[in-house]
């Protein structure tokens, strides 16, 4: 059994507004990453939302996805992703693993999470992340093996240091075609918007 824990909490400075709300497709970017999720077969997903948040909680209110408020998004991604999975260890006993999104990586199939998620049957892999512009990152998926590890990352750091700590035969890369692609200004969003 997969949750899928999506990080949402950021306050979106370079963007000048939020970003989770921005119009994507037939949705926001926010909703967007909740529907690629579902598609993908991903029953029980977790907002996690900080920056903004009451306004962020509204607009997702009709997507029957559990919502943890993390206080302390601003000490980083690290506190979000804390936050996320230990909603989920509580709420979900019998859960396997977990699958990390961002909400502004427009760009995600639910063929790629799929991948992410099959990519931990095999023999030894605890992690299976998304790989493209020759780095690794998210989306990603753990296995329960490492939930400690990540409950111990430091608030401002994200699954990226997860790899640090595995051994190569501990995990595995999916190549993600645009991947490198996340709207982080105005500029950018208009410029995919319409892709």
């Amino acid at each position: 059994m997969v949750a899928a824990i999506i990080l949402a909490a950021g306050a979106s400075t370079r963007m000048g507004q939020s970003k989770q709300r921005l119009a994507w497709k037939s949705g926001t970017l926010l909703t967007h990453a909740i529907h690629t999720a579902k598609q993908a077969g991903i029953s029980s997903i977790t907002v996690v939302l900080g920056a903004d948040e009451k306004t962020n909680r509204d607009s997702i209110a009709a997507e029957q996805v559990n919502i943890v408020s993390n206080p302390q998004w601003e000490s980083g991604m690290g506190s979000s992703l804390k936050a996320g999975l230990k909603r989920i260890v509580t709420s979900t006993p019998g859960i396997d693993a977990i699958l990390v999104m961002v909400c502004d990586q427009p760009f995600i199939t639910p063929n790629h999470l799929r991948a992410l998620i099959d990519g931990l049957d095999a023999a030894g892999i605890k992690a299976v992340f998304s790989q493209y512009a020759g780095t690794e990152g998210v989306p990603a998926t753990f296995s329960k093996d490492l939930f400690y590890q990540i409950q111990a990352l430091d608030d401002d750091q994200g699954a990226k240091k997860i790899i640090q700590q595995l051994n190569k035969e501990e995990f595995s890369v999916v190549e993600l075609k645009d991947g490198e692609i996340d709207l982080d200004t105005f500029d950018q969003y208009l410029r995919y918007k319409d892709f």
